[in-house]
Parts: structure tokens; C-alpha cells; sequence
């Protein structure tokens, strides 16, 4: 069992145990056949969870990928050198296939739009550990420290004090 799928696991009991989680997250069991061509990193995370949505950053599920793909084409090398992995509010979040950094359009449509893609974090490990299930979500998300997965990830983190 690696890491994340111990991270994933605790908080996925934890969930379980807190009244209403269901409206604000799940993380739900790791995929059986996550596809080989995934870069290795999205493989490992798809393994762990299939698809966890934590507040307002959702990642997309095995079979929700291809669908969600579109949106490569607002950037350059589009499929080629990226893939569309999951959101934050309303803006994708891209793996780049050859770096493994992940990046965004923190300014949304308009970023979008404009072509202002910015590095969000320089490995998706980073990007989970530290905005998905870490603190730094509230830095990412609208209203981030008023939300109910950033309170429930708090309450982890002082828990384990």
C-alpha cells in the first residue's frame, strides 16, 4: 500500500464517520483497470480513488476521462502533451504528459480565453498532498477557508497533533 492509498484510505474511513460528508466530499475505492497510457502519477491516484471530489477540486473518475479531454484543446500541444485530470470551481486542471507538473488557469474563462495557463504545482503527488487533501486547498478554492472539506481536513490535521 503506498501513501496515498493510506492517505486516501483514512480519510475515506473518517468520511464515513462524519455526519452529512456526503454533501460536501467522497473519496471512493480505487479503480481495478486504470489504463496503462495514463502517466504514471494519475495511474497511482486513480488506484487510490476513482474519482474523489473534495470540496470544489473533483478529480475526474477512470471512466469520466475521455469525455473531459476538450478541454486540452485550450492548450497548446492539446492531447498530445496534456490531459485534463479533474477541476477546481469551474477551471481545469492539466497534467503535462512530459514534465508531470500540473497546471491551470487560475483566472478562469477569461485565463482560459486569454491563454494564461499558469504552473499550479510541479507534480500531481504535490498537487494532491498539498491542495486536494492538504491545507493549501483554501488557498485555490472561492471562499476556501469557509468551506466544509477545508474545516473537515483541519479537523484531521489537529486531530493527528
Amino acid at each position: 500500500m503506498t501513501e496515498l492509498d493510506e492517505r486516501a484510505a483514512a480519510l475515506r474511513v473518517a468520511l464515513a464517520a462524519t455526519p452529512g460528508a456526503v454533501r460536501f466530499a467522497k473519496i471512493p475505492d480505487g479503480a481495478v483497470d486504470v489504463p496503462a497510457d495514463l502517466p504514471a502519477e494519475l495511474r497511482e491516484l486513480l488506484a487510490a480513488s476513482d474519482g474523489p471530489r473534495c470540496g470544489s477540486i473533483v478529480v475526474f473518475s477512470v471512466a469520466e476521462l475521455p469525455d473531459n479531454q476538450f478541454y486540452c484543446e485550450d492548450v497548446d500541444g492539446a492531447e498530445a502533451e496534456w490531459i485534463c485530470f479533474g477541476m477546481i470551481d469551474d477551471n481545469p486542471l492539466y497534467l503535462n504528459r512530459s514534465s508531470g507538473a500540473v497546471w491551470w488557469f487560475p483566472d478562469g474563462v477569461e485565463g482560459r480565453m486569454n491563454g494564461d495557463i499558469e504552473r499550479f504545482a510541479d507534480s500531481l503527488v504535490v498537487a494532491v498532498e498539498r491542495y486536494l487533501f492538504g491545507l493549501g486547498y483554501a488557498e485555490v478554492v472561492t471562499g476556501g477557508d469557509q468551506d466544509r472539506w477545508y474545516a473537515f481536513l483541519w479537523t484531521q490535521t489537529t486531530d493527528q497533533l
